[in-house]
């Protein structure tokens, strides 16, 4: 429940539960580079074919984004995102073949889009979904972008005429779609390493160094880590660098972590936030809706959280 770990230990509960199996042991790899025990495990190979992220709206993908791009950069990597499977024509796999794609960012992800892909190596993150919730009510009530979404406008006008209570139970049925696509997803592939936003939100640096550690071959020379990707070579400095120079607080606006500006894109950050405007009615409409889902993700272990919402 402190999204301090990896989803990836939570990962063989979701599968059971959603009907398939886990077919890998999970690890945290934050552990693992804080540690110095990260191993590589067989989907980590340094000269597979595509690196993919897989996310979902308001799940840390603007600040993923930006850090893969940073990292393509130095690389001389082929970089491209989609946030709609209409984008690639319903066929992930054929335009990451087609248009030589080295690293594929979907960020609305569904996984049946993402199972056919060959030669993958990727990772999937997560988020608390009752922060999924506060976090697009404030995004969608002032800060994202309406052009090509006319759903978002109409929920914009709509949120604008509600007061806050009444607009968080809005925002829930807005999140089905997102939500049922983190339901569905398969948390058995072996390919893919299931990470919290929670970790990268707290910890950047060691989510990015764990992930990479989990994914790629490394050599420690002369006291320089450098991870093989992709045929290319990146030094752990450089990995830092990117994820530094793409910190909440820089995104922000020299804002700390915590700090709220309700209508920045980069609200506040901070992990639990729903706790300080989900009430009662708000918890009760939440769980009855995806309450199973909390407790899928580790993030609940029952629904007796809804008695501590005033």
């Amino acid at each position: 429940p402190d999204g301090l770990a990896s989803c990836c230990g939570t990962a063989g509960r979701l599968v059971r539960r959603m009907g398939g199996r886990c077919a890998v042991p999970c690890r945290d790899i934050v552990g693992a580079a804080e540690s110095g025990t990260a191993e590589l495990g067989d989907a980590g190979l340094g000269d597979m074919a595509c690196i993919g992220f897989f996310g979902h709206h308001k799940c840390g993908t603007t600040t993923i984004q930006l850090v893969l791009k940073c990292v393509c950069e130095a690389l001389g990597l082929r970089y491209q995102s989609y946030h709609s499977p209409l984008q690639f024509d319903g066929d992930l796999p054929r335009c990451i073949r087609d248009d030589a794609i080295d690293v594929v960012a979907h960020v609305n992800a569904f996984y049946d889009h993402v199972a056919p892909i060959e030669d993958l190596v990727g990772f999937h993150v997560v988020r608390d979904p009752r922060d999924l919730v506060v976090s697009g009510y404030f995004s969608h009530l002032y800060s994202h972008p309406t052009e090509g979404w006319p759903a978002l406008s109409a929920h914009r006008k709509a949120l604008e005429s509600l007061p806050k209570s009444e607009g968080l139970l809005l925002e829930i049925d807005f999140e089905t779609k997102v939500l049922h696509n983190i339901r569905s997803w398969n948390y058995g592939d072996p390919r893919i390493q299931e990470l919290r936003f929670e970790t990268m939100a707290l910890y950047p640096e060691r989510f990015w160094r764990g992930l990479f550690d989990a994914l790629f071959p490394r050599v420690e020379k002369g006291g320089q880590v450098t991870y093989r990707v992709l045929n290319s070579d990146l030094q752990l400095d450089r990995l830092l660098d990117c994820v530094r120079s793409h910190s909440f607080e820089r995104l922000a606006g020299q804002r700390q972590m915590g700090e709220e500006d309700p209508k920045h894109h980069y609200r506040k950050g901070l992990p639990g936030d729903w706790r300080n405007h989900f009430g009662r009615r708000e918890a009760e409409y939440f769980a009855k809706r995806h309450a199973d889902l909390l407790v899928a993700l580790g993030y609940e272990k029952d629904d007796a959280w809804v008695s501590d919402c005033p």
